[in-house]
């Protein structure tokens, strides 16, 4: 990845920056710093992205955590609702966690349900703000 070049960029208002498929850090114009990538926050909205398959009873109040994340952030938990369909149809965050950005996915583990009897397919979700 080459560490110059000309970007020839002016007022940046973006959250990531690719240099031949890589993502950087930092942009500079000459010496003067112009755009740094935001180190994120917690998680404040998400939309659901997956729904999910999970062999639970309809209801609300499911404990879950971050299984993974395609970021960097760490702690995020919620609570969430299936419906008759085995589907996550709501959650409410819990713990925003910290380290996330606008764009992270964030795959969640049911941890009020027994292993062996959770899901079949993940709920995921989408970063859609942070504080």
């Amino acid at each position: 990845m080459p560490t110059t070049g000309n970007l020839g960029l002016l007022g940046l208002d973006v959250d990531n920056i690719m240099v031949e498929d890589e993502e950087v850090d930092k942009v500079y114009n000459g010496n003067v710093l112009v755009w740094e990538r935001v180190n994120g926050g917690p998680v404040s909205t998400v939309t659901i992205i997956e729904n999910g398959f999970v062999k639970v009873a309809s209801g609300s109040g499911y404990t879950c955590i971050q299984r993974s994340t395609t970021g960097s952030g760490t702690g995020f938990t919620c609570t969430a609702t299936i419906n008759n369909s085995f589907d996550c149809t709501a959650v409410s965050i819990t713990n925003g966690g910290s380290g996330y950005v606008v764009g992270d996915e964030i795959t969640l583990d049911f941890t009020t349900v027994a292993d062996g009897s959770r899901e079949v397919t993940y709920v995921e979700l989408e970063v859609t703000a942070v504080t």
